[in-house]
């Protein structure tokens, strides 16, 4: 796909999908003599289409994509809470903090 230039900017990628409409067509026409059901098959999308659709979609990843960085200190920080409060629910590790906490604890002289 890559190597056909899906992944590339939106007019590569649009030239990519008429090379596949274009080779896929006879394919299509011969499923539709073979199918004996009067089938009516969905027809793909135009390629003005495809390119407002790609542009929508490829925004919002982008929009999504930002707003999950933008967030992640808040999540890490919300993970970490949400782990170290199960974590100490188990007596053993408890005790192993409280032991950790106390050997830290500056000694008075």
């Amino acid at each position: 796909m890559k190597k056909e230039g899906v992944w590339n900017d939106s007019e590569v990628s649009l030239k990519a999908l008429d090379r596949l409409k274009e080779a896929s067509k006879p394919h299509f026409d011969q499923l539709k003599e073979q199918v004996p059901l009067d089938l009516q098959l969905p027809k793909l999308p135009e390629t003005e289409q495809m390119h407002q659709m790609v542009g929508v979609y490829w925004n919002r990843g982008v929009i999504a994509t930002f707003n999950f960085l933008q967030n992640l200190p808040t999540h890490v920080s919300n993970w970490t809470d949400k782990g170290l409060d199960i974590a100490l629910k188990n007596d053993e590790i408890k005790k192993f903090v409280d032991n950790l906490k106390l050997s830290e604890t500056p000694k008075q002289q």
